[in-house]
This record gives C-alpha cells, sequence and structure tokens, in this order.
C-alpha cells in the first residue's frame, strides 16, 4: 500500500526508510517522487542511495544522489508552457 509505504520514509530507523524507498521504486509511485527527493538529503547513506535508485527507476531520470540536481528537474516538471 502506497500511503503505508510513504509513511515509512519518516521511520525513526534508517533500515524501514531505506527498504520503504526501495519498495516504492520497485512499484514505480510516480506520486512518491517528492517524498524520495526529502530522503536524497537523510543523514544514512542507505537511505539517501535507495532514494536515488528509486527516484532513477520511477522518473528514467538519473542525478545519483545529487538532490538539488533531482530538485531542479522536479521543478521544472511543474512550470509546463
Amino acid at each position: 500500500d502506497i500511503p503505508l509505504l510513504r509513511e515509512a520514509l519518516a521511520d525513526a530507523h534508517p533500515r524501514v526508510r531505506a527498504r520503504a524507498a526501495q519498495a516504492l521504486g520497485l512499484l514505480d509511485a510516480t506520486s512518491s517522487v517528492p517524498d524520495l527527493l526529502k530522503l536524497l538529503r537523510d543523514e544514512d547513506r542507505d537511505v539517501r542511495q535507495e532514494a536515488a535508485a528509486s527516484l532513477a527507476r520511477i522518473t528514467r531520470k538519473d542525478f545519483g544522489q545529487d538532490a538539488d540536481a533531482w530538485e531542479g528537474w522536479w521543478r521544472s516538471q511543474d512550470s509546463g508552457p
């Protein structure tokens, strides 16, 4: 269930956050992109890696763990013609 996975992204345990990010990527959950973007600034390296991998899977883009690049790209998606 996507809402429960999105909620798990804020869990206190890094392993839970990382697995939730991974699951959202496997589900191709476009609605979770803003939440995954936030995880790119997580203090845990594994969480950041899973968030970046899921973002790449969902969006078919790859900016690695560069939170600024991802956020800039995401903002540009809202500013259509």
